[in-house]
């Protein structure tokens, strides 16, 4: 009975966390309050103010609660280089495709760097990103795959804000892995003639 009675909360959690992030997309940070995230939600007010109790917590969650489910995608890993960057553009523009999701999850970075508090819970949303990264550099040769990895997904982060705004249509192709490709170029090692013989 305890059991079925967490279960239940926990999706209730869910559920209010995901109505916070379409609330966050359609309109900013300042829009998330208890009531709009509750009527989002289709939960009464009561349930929002039970498992947070302001709304700093609610936004500080709902970033937690992204990184937690980006850190339950597996470790890539990737052939080569050119591998590795078709890989990145196509999970980019996945990505991006969920625009809703992929301007909340921006609004609530601006609001953890007004807000100190929120610092640790954007950390862990870029660290799970770089950790999925960073087993498929180490294999490619990277000399530092932990530095490389940040270097790749700042890369994105600004990739997917320049997308988010200019929406093109050929932004794989044009645009992500061609960009994506000459930075690998330029962090990996790459056969010298003397290997290649």
């Amino acid at each position: 009975m305890v059991a079925a009675r967490s279960s239940k909360g926990e999706r209730t959690r869910r559920m209010i966390l995901d109505a916070a992030l379409r609330v966050v997309a359609r309109g900013g940070v300042g829009e998330v309050t208890h009531r709009r995230v509750a009527a989002e939600a289709g939960v009464p007010l009561g349930a929002t103010t039970y498992y947070f109790s302001s709304k700093d917590e609610l936004l500080r969650e709902t970033l937690r609660y992204g990184a937690q489910s980006e850190s339950e995608f597996p470790a890539m890993v990737a052939e080569d280089s050119d591998a590795l960057a078709a890989a990145l553009a196509g999970d980019l523009a996945d990505y991006l495709d969920d625009r809703p999701h992929a301007l909340a999850t921006y609004e609530v970075f601006l609001a953890a760097a007004r807000d100190p508090r929120m610092a640790d819970a954007a950390e862990a949303w870029t660290g799970a990103s770089r950790r999925q990264l960073e087993p498929a550099l180490a294999s490619l040769g990277s000399a530092d795959p932990e530095l490389d990895a940040q270097v790749v997904t700042a890369l994105l982060d600004g990739l997917g804000l320049e997308q988010l705004a200019g929406q093109r249509d050929d932004f794989v192709s044009a645009v992500a892995r061609p960009i994506i490709e000459r930075l690998l170029t330029a962090l990996l090692p790459h056969p010298t003639l003397e290997t290649v013989r």
